[in-house]
């Protein structure tokens, strides 16, 4: 129970005023330095300050059979620009989804792959490790040396800005799907170059193949009639 005299001691502090006390500055080393961004204002513990880079950039990754995703290159290609944002885990997360597993592989009643043209997929995700929100565009390149003739590819702009993201999703949408017309188009034209190239090289090891096969069975022919040619002497004398 509270007692007359501590109730006047919270009621009346003007009667018992103390020497106000002054604490010992900080030493400089010790100091934490300000938000950089409070002089416009903003929020400290807003999902921005939690970003590991400094700027926007585009990362491009792909597919690989050996590694599977892997980044390629970002732009600007400033390591300054992604600073300890980390590429292979984001490239493994935005191409975890494999959106054109559906079109490639063996067709049922296939023995080979079978070639697809295969539409762009458009996403927005974000990654609260990273403190980053990405418009990812998924395309797919051709390659010969790939699973099934096709090499998934993405494309993602990465920002720290959801709001940035969303508001010019249209925009990014359309620029970005220019760039994946550019890829496919160039891509397209060097894929039949590539695949004419290896025709002729497989009519040429046929060709080869089919000389050599004709010329060891003239030269087996000519081994049998010789052959029984000297058989024929042998028979008169038993």
């Amino acid at each position: 129970m509270i007692s007359a005299p501590d109730v006047v001691a919270f009621t009346k502090e003007d009667e018992y005023e103390e020497e106000p006390y002054n604490e010992p500055a900080l030493p400089e080393e010790y100091s934490v330095p300000l938000f950089p961004f409070t002089s416009q204002g903003a929020n400290p513990w807003s999902k921005l300050s939690g970003a590991k880079f400094s700027r926007d950039f585009i990362l491009i990754s792909e597919f690989s059979e050996q590694v599977g995703p892997q980044p390629l290159l970002t732009i600007p290609n400033d390591t300054k620009v992604f600073g300890t944002f980390d590429l292979n885990y984001f490239s493994l997360r935005i191409m975890s989804v494999d959106y054109q597993a559906s079109f490639v592989g063996h067709p049922p009643g296939s023995a080979y792959p079978k070639l697809n043209f295969v539409e762009d997929s458009k996403v927005v995700l974000g990654d609260s490790k990273e403190g980053a929100f990405a418009y990812v565009h998924h395309l797919t390149l051709y390659d010969l040396e790939a699973r099934g003739f096709v090499r998934p590819f993405c494309m993602a702009y990465i920002s720290a800005d959801q709001h940035k993201i969303m508001q010019q999703f249209q925009e990014l949408s359309a620029e970005f799907s220019k760039a994946s017309e550019y890829l496919k188009t160039g891509n397209r034209k060097a894929f039949a170059v590539e695949l004419e190239k290896k025709l002729k090289d497989l009519d040429y090891t046929r060709t080869v193949l089919h000389t050599e096969t004709e010329i060891q069975k003239k030269a087996n022919d000519k081994a049998f009639t010789h052959l029984r040619q000297l058989r024929k002497p042998m028979n008169w004398l038993v």
